[in-house]
């Protein structure tokens, strides 16, 4: 017997070192893909291929190679280094690492019972009973070509409103590559539309109309935008909402109708507002915008701040010549705020960041923006061959320098506020499980296998036994859990002698241990 039992121990720990040398779906790439990359990458998703399973994973494993090693993907181009962002979709060094070893292996599979749940994606809306939904006409793509086409559509809204939350729905999620959304009072896109013999009109950079403001956006695998409690922003009455909608090229005779759906509220909200506080227009200290061709430049902007504000989200916008963009703020005590920076700006990557925590800007600070222009061929997104000299304008072969800031008066805490928490829509499991630490005793046991574990919180526990090929051989489903510390003991009299894998999966969390049944 006890050589028996010298024998198991020696199995399960040249396995265990084993399992540590060798990168597996399971273990390693599963947990990194579902976190960073499936939210685009799934049946339905805006991506052109699904990566929810190992046989997935492993046919396009070429390409998620090249994706990765030429960090083209996943497509979060700020620097998490310079600030921290909410729920950012982003590879350390160690774990691009661990994706370009393992595409470029065998790819293994390692053992199924121990990959994480995959998300569970929902069609549909995440906002239920929305109180406002709007929808553009049907529109098919001739352009071949980047379209950006924008839908004027009437709000009917007889009184102000807040928006607490916003989900921008593409009818067509393989054609559609971001959204923008703005409310006006005027009826200037209504005069385009009626110029276009096509659903909408076409306008690049703006939306043709000065008094319009922009209210929201959509990029793939961005989840509905959802104000802190107690926060909104200002739907005017008689407002006109605009979708510009830009299609990618490739979606030449593809048709799209986006959707838009609000959640919206009245009474004595605090309103927050979103405007370029980053702007060409009216804090260039060193303009006006010019690029001759042939050359780079660096462009300076500065704000001052009459009030005391808090600061929530940032969004950047160039054109094709921008390569790099990034703002801070310095206070009148001489400290620096640090916002949002982006070394390798991707015209096509364009996205609302939500910061992780609420930031306070006192009264007397002063808003800063840089942006570096490259127009020469060294620029890859260079539009023009040779290139011709950039100016100020709303088309994409122009210019601008833009970043937009979502935020509000400031009230005593606002600083103490956890964004991520605050903005994230409850029931909706849009993101894998995270590991925890399980433990099992005895081992190796006999008639019973005691487990602990930890929960965050309480939750229905699903547990379950596979042998070491993978396949499941006892479970026990929806056992309560309290939160903190919980016990277990599992009855394994009837499993033959030999190496198992035991598994939890419980609200937010999975755990798996192996053992040896004698």
């Amino acid at each position: 017997m006890k050589r028996q039992i010298t024998l198991l121990y020696l199995c399960l720990t040249i396995g265990s070192i084993a399992h540590a040398q060798t990168l597996t779906w399971a273990d390693n790439i599963a947990p990194l893909l579902y976190k960073n990359c499936t939210s685009c990458h799934r049946q339905g998703g805006a991506a052109p291929f699904s990566l929810m399973t190992y046989n997935e994973a492993k046919n396009y494993k070429t390409s998620i190679h090249h994706a990765v090693m030429s960090g083209h993907m996943p497509p979060w181009p700020p620097d998490t280094t310079y600030s921290q962002l909410a729920r950012p979709k982003a590879l350390s060094a160690k774990d691009k690492q661990a994706i370009l070893d393992w595409a470029i292996g065998d790819a293994p599979d390692g053992n199924p019972a121990k990959a994480p749940a995959p998300p569970q994606y929902l069609s549909g809306s995440f906002i239920k009973n929305p109180d406002f939904v709007v929808r553009a006409p049907k529109y098919t793509v001739t352009s071949t070509r980047d379209d950006y086409r924008c839908f004027p559509i009437k709000s009917g809204l007889s009184v102000d409103k807040f928006i607490t939350q916003m989900e921008c729905i593409p009818g067509n999620g393989r054609i559609v590559h971001h959204v923008l959304i703005f409310q006006d009072q005027s009826n200037k896109c209504f005069d385009l539309d009626a110029l276009d013999t096509k659903p909408g009109y076409e306008s690049f950079g703006g939306i043709g109309s000065n008094s319009a403001q922009l209210i929201g956006g959509w990029v793939p695998g961005s989840q509905p935008h959802v104000m802190p409690r107690g926060m909104g922003i200002r739907l005017k009455a008689n407002a006109n909402i605009v979708l510009q909608v830009h299609y990618a090229p490739g979606s030449t005779n593809q048709a799209d109708s986006t959707q838009l759906l609000l959640k919206l509220e009245t009474g004595a909200l605090r309103e927050a507002f979103i405007a370029p506080i980053v702007n060409h227009a009216i804090s260039l200290i060193n303009g006006p915008l010019f690029i001759p061709a042939n050359t780079t430049k660096t462009y300076n902007t500065k704000f001052s701040i009459a009030n005391n504000a808090t600061i929530i989200s940032a969004s950047p916008h160039m054109h094709y010549i921008g390569q790099k963009i990034k703002s801070w703020a310095v206070t009148p005590n001489n400290d620096t705020i640090k916002f949002i920076k982006i070394d390798n700006w991707d015209f096509h990557w364009q996205g609302t960041y939500l910061f992780k925590k609420a930031i306070k800007i006192p009264i007397g600070s002063a808003i800063h923006g840089e942006a570096f222009y490259d127009n020469t061929v060294n620029n890859i997104h260079q539009p023009s061959s040779p290139p011709k000299d950039v100016s100020l304008g709303e088309s994409t072969t122009d210019e601008m320098l833009l970043i937009y800031f979502t935020f509000l008066a400031y009230q005593a805490g606002d600083e103490n506020i956890d964004l991520e928490a605050a903005t994230t829509l409850t029931g909706v499991n849009d993101i894998p499980l995270e590991k925890a630490e399980l433990f099992c005793y005895p081992n190796p046991a006999t008639s019973d296998l005691n487990i602990k574990f930890n929960l965050k919180e309480s939750s229905k526990t699903d547990i379950q036994i596979f042998d070491y090929q993978g396949i499941m051989l006892k479970t026990w489903y929806n056992e309560s859990g309290v939160k903190g510390e919980n016990e277990r003991r599992l009855n394994i009299a009837d499993l033959p002698n030999g190496m198992y894998l035991v598994k939890i999966n419980a609200a937010n969390i999975y755990g798996v241990q192996y053992f040896v049944k004698m």
